[in-house]
Parts: structure tokens; sequence; C-alpha cells
């Protein structure tokens, strides 16, 4: 507890003072290590309980994320935000079929969201991605409330996602740090560039002059900090059958690689990061919605789609 409190502290000082560094840095330390972890406890967790239908679905679709990210990334082409929203909201109607045995109640919600990022992306597509950048980071909730569930657990995991993200937004701890101690918003140990060239990542352009917008970024990136922790640290503790050493080796090793290729061109591998963490992140919608989403019917039996603790 005390290690991991002390990692809770040390990430909301870095966020709050230097917010562009610890962005960049998490991201460049911890971003490979934990989509590779997360795939590995998604795949251990979930693929086994799902239909084979709806892990030849999800692998099609996900597959197109890839190509998708990745021609784009290789500057092949450049194809519009609502693109990848359509494979998305396809992605999360394969959680149907485990809705539709839920009740009625369930399905209502699965196609409210499938609505959702429909809409989103013939509405707002950039905004809509956006958006889902950021609830990203409050994924491991959801994952901890599978596998876990009891309340002292939710309740750290709202403190630390929900509470603390919004007490930097606030901008009080801006004010309190810099009225006693230099703050380095600025401060950019990878080259990354300015931070004004990093807003976008999280807000749109729209937005980036608003006075809170720094706090906004903070609070956002002292989440994703969190989000790769609770991913490497937390979650394996929940996934059936250890990890291989080789498997901890590999993931080792490609972080190291990732800090490499973000310190030589953090723009480049932040374009291919990007490809592999779109993936990841996709990977969850379908799944989180299958397994969250609370059953209306009664009698009913616990749907294929579900982990085992």
């Amino acid at each position: 507890m005390i290690p991991g409190a002390l990692l809770v502290a040390a990430l909301f000082v870095a966020a709050v003072a230097a917010p562009l560094a610890t962005y960049t840095g998490t991201l460049a330390l911890f971003g490979l290590p934990h989509v590779l972890a997360e795939l590995r406890y998604v795949g251990a967790r979930f693929a086994p309980q799902a239909a084979p239908a709806a892990r030849a679905a999800v692998a099609a679709l996900l597959f197109a994320v890839l190509g998708l990210r990745g021609a784009q990334a290789a500057g092949l082409v450049s194809p519009p935000p609502a693109a990848e929203l359509l494979l998305a909201g396809a992605l999360a109607a394969v959680a149907l079929p485990a809705l539709a045995r839920r009740g009625a109640g369930a399905v209502v919600v699965g196609l409210a969201l499938v609505g959702a990022v429909a809409g989103g992306a013939a509405l707002a597509p950039l905004e809509t991605l956006l958006c889902f950048a950021v609830l990203h980071n409050l994924t491991p909730l959801g994952f901890l409330a599978e596998a876990d569930g009891r309340r002292r657990v939710l309740a750290l995991g709202l403190a630390v996602f929900v509470a603390l993200p919004l007490l930097i937004a606030s901008g009080l701890p801006w004010r309190l740090w810099t009225a006693a101690l230099p703050a380095a918003p600025e401060l950019d140990p990878l080259g990354a560039g300015p931070l004004a060239a990093h807003l976008g990542a999280f807000l749109p352009a729209a937005l980036h002059d608003r006075p809170w917008a720094l706090h906004a970024f903070a609070a956002i990136a002292f989440a994703q900090g969190m989000h790769h922790a609770a991913v490497i640290r937390v979650l394996p503790r929940y996934q059936p059958g250890a990890w291989p050493r080789w498997l901890v080796a590999g993931i080792a090793l490609a972080g190291a690689g990732g800090l490499a290729a973000f310190a030589h061109d953090f723009a480049g591998a932040r374009r291919a990061y990007g490809a592999l963490a779109a993936v990841h992140a996709w990977v969850e919608l379908p799944i989180l919605l299958a397994v969250l989403t609370p059953a209306t019917a009664r009698g009913r039996t616990t749907p294929r789609w579900r982990g085992t603790t």
C-alpha cells in the first residue's frame, strides 16, 4: 500500500508541476508495456469465455483498426476520424448477443452506446474520439468492478481515477504549488515540443486557449499515468495463471525500445504507438459493455463472455 500511495503522490505532484513532462514521460516509459500487458489480460481473462463468433468478429474489426491507424502513421492515407468510430461502433455491437441474454434493458443499453458512437461519428467525430481518449483512462475501474467489486477497492479506484483528476483540473493544486515553489509546465526532457503542441491529444483546438486548459491537460496526464500503473501492476493480480518469465522480459524490452524510440523521434513514435494503442483501447469497448451491463431478466444464465476469478 505504501509504495502505491507514494506512486500516486509522486505522479500527482509531477502532473501539477510539470504536466508536459508527465504526459510524455509516462507515455514513453509505460505506453507500450501497458498495451501489451492489457492485451495479455483481456486475452487470458475474457477470450476463453467468448463465443467463437464474437472472438472472430472482434479480431477482424481490431485488425481493421490496426490497418487504418498503421496506414495513417505511415502517411499512406488520411482517413477521417469517423472511419475509426464506425469500427468502434461495430465492436460495441459485437456485445449485443451477450446483452440479449441479460434482458431487454441490457440490449437497450448496448444499442444506446452503438447509437451514441454512430451519432458522434456523424456530428462531431474528432470531439467524440477525444472524449473516448479521455474516458479510456477510466477503464481500470471497469475491470476492477468485474474482477473484484469490493467497495474498498472501488472507492480507492474512484479516488485515484476521478477525484484526484478533478482536483487537479480545478486549478487549486497549481495555485498552491506556484505560490510556494516554481513550476515547469514546459519541461520537455524528451524533446517532444511545446505544451501547446500536445494539448490536442485530449482537448479540441477551440479549447486550447481557455484558462483552464493547462489544468485539464494536467489532470488527464495524471489519469493516464495511473491508468498505465493499474494495467501493469494491479490487473495482473486478477489474471488467470502466472506470467511466464519470457513474457515479462519481453514486455520490459518493449518498454526500453519504446523509450528509445520516443527519445529519438517523439512525433514518429507517437504515431506508431497510436496504432497499437487504438487496438487495446477499442477491444475494451465490447468487453466492458458485455460484462458490466446489469441483467434485467430473471433466471438468466451467466453470460459466456465473462472472466473467472
